[in-house]
C-alpha cells in the first residue's frame, strides 16, 4: 500500500481520488482516504486501470460533502505487480508504503503507521476531485 499525505486548506466536496497513472495500467486500482489519525474515511473499490501517463479518476463509494480543512492520507494498491503510477521524487510531506497488506483490503485504522517523513519515489502523484 502506497501512501501520500494531502493537505486540504478549505472545505471541499470530495467525489473521488485522481491518481496519475504511469507507464502501465494493468489490472485494478484500489484507493482509500484516511484522516490524520489513520482512520479510514472511504474507499474507491476496484477500478480497472485505464490510459497511461494521465490522471485516472477513482470515485469514492460515498461522496464526502464537506471534507474539513486538515491533513489526510491517500492510499493506493494495485492488483497487478506490473501496474505503475507516477510518483514524487522530492517533497515536503509524508510519503511511504506499507507491506503485508491484503490486496484491495484497507484496514479501518492505520494509527501509528502513517508516514511522517518523505521517502522519494513512494508518494503517488494524486489528489481529490
Amino acid at each position: 500500500m502506497y501512501l501520500a499525505e494531502l493537505l486540504v486548506t478549505e472545505r471541499v466536496l470530495a467525489q473521488g481520488i485522481a491518481l496519475f497513472i504511469g507507464s502501465a495500467s494493468t489490472g485494478n486500482i484500489f484507493s482509500a482516504l484516511y484522516d490524520s489519525n489513520g482512520n479510514l474515511i472511504d474507499i474507491t473499490g476496484a477500478v480497472a486501470g485505464a490510459t497511461t501517463t494521465a490522471y485516472q479518476r477513482l470515485p469514492l463509494t460515498n461522496v464526502v460533502n464537506e471534507l474539513q480543512p486538515g491533513t489526510y492520507y491517500l492510499a493506493f494498491m494495485a492488483s497487478s505487480t506490473s501496474f505503475r503510477f507516477r510518483n514524487h521524487i522530492v517533497g515536503n510531506f509524508g510519503a511511504g508504503k506499507l507491506t503485508g497488506q491484503t490486496n484491495g483490503v484497507f484496514p479501518a485504522s492505520l494509527q501509528g503507521l502513517l508516514p511522517s517523513t518523505f521517502t522519494t519515489v513512494l508518494g503517488p502523484i494524486a489528489g481529490l476531485y
